[in-house]
C-alpha cells in the first residue's frame, strides 16, 4: 500500500498527512479483502470525484491492482478520495476513550 501512496502523492503533487494515511491503510486493506471476496461496493452516494482525480487514482492504484489481481471500482475511487479531500473525524488528543 505505501507504494500507492508514494505514487498518488507524486501525481497529485501533494503530501496525505499521517492521519489521513492512517485512515487510508484501514480502508485500502478491508477494500482488498472484499474485492478478493468479490463483494465490493459498486454504488457511492458520496461526493462526485472530478475525472482528472478519478485517473490519478487509478493510476496510483495500478500496482495493487496488478500484486492483487483486482480491480478498483469507480465507487471505490470515490470514497478513497473523499478521504483524501474532506475533514475526518478525529478524537481530541485530550478526549477520553
Amino acid at each position: 500500500m505505501s507504494s500507492f501512496l508514494l505514487r498518488y502523492e507524486h501525481l497529485a503533487g501533494v503530501t496525505v498527512s499521517n492521519e489521513r494515511k492512517v485512515a487510508l491503510y484501514v480502508h485500502i486493506s478491508c477494500l482488498i479483502e472484499r474485492l478478493i471476496r468479490h463483494a465490493g461496493i459498486t454504488a457511492w452516494s458520496g461526493q462526485q470525484c472530478p475525472e482528472q482525480e478519478l485517473n490519478r487514482l487509478r493510476e496510483a492504484f495500478s500496482v495493487i491492482e496488478s500484486n492483487y489481481s483486482v480491480k478498483i471500482p469507480t465507487a471505490e475511487l470515490g470514497y478513497i478520495h473523499n478521504i483524501l479531500t474532506f475533514e475526518t473525524e478525529l478524537i481530541e488528543q485530550d478526549q477520553q476513550f
